[in-house]
C-alpha cells in the first residue's frame, strides 16, 4: 500500500486511516532515501474521519514538521498540496497549487473539492493554506494521472475533523 504523510510538531506522523488499513506492519521512508525503512505504531486510528496518527517504534532524528491550521477553508482559497502519488524511487514529490472548488458532504463529513488531480499516494499528504498551514489532509483521488475522474471526487479532509474526533494525543 501506498500513500503520503507528513510529520507534527510532537514527532508524529499523520496520515490517512486507508493508507494503513490493511498493514500488518507499518514502515515509513524519508522522500530520497527508500531504503531507510522506520518502523511504526498505530497511536490513534479513526476509520469514519480516515485518520490515522502513527508513532516512530524507535526515536529518529528530528526533521521539518508541519503546522496544523485553525482557519477553515473557504470556495476560492488557494492550497498548495504536496505528496508522493504513483511513488517509485526514481520519482521526486508531487507539489502544486489548487483552489477550493467547492464542498462535498460524504458520510455527514464536509469535504473539500479542490480543481486538480489527486491520485493514489497522495492520499495522507498535506494540503497547505497561504500560511503554508496544514488546512487538510488528501483524501480521495483517481487511480492514476492518465484515468481521471470528475473533479468533484478529488477531495480534502478538513484538519478541523481533529477536533470533532476524540483524539486523546496533543497534537497541535
Amino acid at each position: 500500500v501506498q500513500g503520503s504523510a507528513f510529520r507534527l510538531k510532537n514527532g508524529q506522523l499523520l496520515t490517512c486511516y486507508h493508507v494503513i488499513s490493511y498493514a500488518r506492519m507499518i514502515k515509513v521512508f524519508k522522500h530520497g532515501s527508500p531504503l531507510v525503512k522506520y518502523e511504526c505504531a498505530v497511536a490513534y486510528q479513526d476509520d469514519i474521519y480516515d485518520i490515522a496518527i502513527l508513532k516512530f517504534k524507535k526515536d529518529v532524528e528530528p526533521v521539518h514538521f508541519l503546522e496544523l491550521s485553525q482557519d477553515v477553508a473557504k470556495q476560492g482559497d488557494k492550497l498548495t498540496i504536496a505528496g508522493f502519488p504513483q511513488y517509485n524511487k526514481d520519482a521526486s514529490s508531487y507539489i502544486f497549487d489548487a483552489k477550493v472548488a467547492g464542498f462535498r458532504e460524504y458520510h455527514g463529513q464536509r469535504l473539500i473539492v479542490i480543481d486538480k488531480t489527486l491520485v493514489i499516494g497522495n492520499s495522507g499528504g498535506p494540503a497547505l493554506n497561504k500560511e503554508n498551514k496544514v488546512i487538510g489532509i488528501c483524501r480521495t483521488g483517481a487511480k492514476s494521472f492518465e484515468v481521471r475522474h470528475d473533479f468533484i471526487d478529488y477531495c480534502v479532509q478538513p484538519i478541523n475533523v481533529l477536533n470533532e474526533s476524540i483524539i486523546p494525543l496533543k497534537i497541535f
